[in-house]
């Protein structure tokens, strides 16, 4: 009875190290995901890897046990973002009522991520880091991949829905209008938030980015509407 009593309070005992342990490394993953955005919003993607363990107070060697590489850290940055913007695309569903103004919306969430932290939202500008040519997140096999496709699929499932539904044009590739509609968007915005980030975002010709944003999604609108829509 001794015997098994001492059995039981050992494995009891490697079974609490073994969550502190799990817990503290949990702990310094997300300490070192918290310094990397910190850094981030100051240097861009200039920082070291060991301006990242100088930050969190650990040996360079020790960040490595966490992340491969810097664009591994990076990955992990923009899946954050990405989850805000699945919780505001969850919210868009629930409030339009067909296709087309949830294919828009979707554009609609995006500025509102940026709106809501421009400096932030510079993180999905690092895609381009991330990603040497137009789609090859898709085709990573990666969470980021895996994301990359769901948004892509979603994007394309509205507009086929809408051509369906006989309110976007029926003549438009669902392919390629969602491939060219989604980096429109990005591009446009990218450059909002980069120049967001560098303090030198100034009216355009008299317009602010607000007027801006939504002269992009009138004329868009305008395009992917079917003739009885826009008549």
């Amino acid at each position: 009875m001794a015997l098994t009593m001492m059995t039981v309070g050992h494995i009891m005992t490697m079974s609490h190290m073994s969550t502190r342990r799990n817990q503290q490394r949990m702990n310094t993953r997300e300490a070192l995901l918290k310094a990397a955005h910190e850094l981030f919003l100051q240097k861009g993607n200039d920082f070291t890897m060991q301006d990242l363990a100088d930050r969190v107070g650990i040996a360079k060697g020790t960040v490595y046990r966490f992340f491969a590489s810097k664009t591994d850290i990076f990955q992990e940055l923009v899946l954050k973002v990405l989850d805000r913007l699945d919780r505001l695309l969850k919210k868009l569903n629930k409030n339009k009522s067909n296709s087309l103004e949830r294919l828009l919306g979707m554009g609609h969430v995006y500025i509102r991520l940026y709106q809501e932290n421009p400096r932030e939202f510079a993180l999905i500008s690092e895609l381009d880091f991330l990603t040497p040519g137009l789609g090859w997140a898709e085709e990573t096999p990666s969470k980021l991949g895996e994301r990359s496709r769901n948004l892509k699929n979603q994007l394309l499932q509205y507009i086929r829905e809408g051509q369906e539904q006989g309110l976007i044009r029926r003549d438009l590739d669902p392919t390629l209008t969602s491939l060219v509609m989604s980096q429109i968007v990005k591009s446009f915005m990218q450059s909002i938030a980069r120049a967001e980030q560098n303090a030198k975002l100034v009216p355009l010709c008299g317009f602010s980015a607000e007027q801006l944003i939504q002269e992009l999604f009138d004329l868009l609108r305008r395009a992917l509407s079917s003739e009885d829509i826009r008549s």
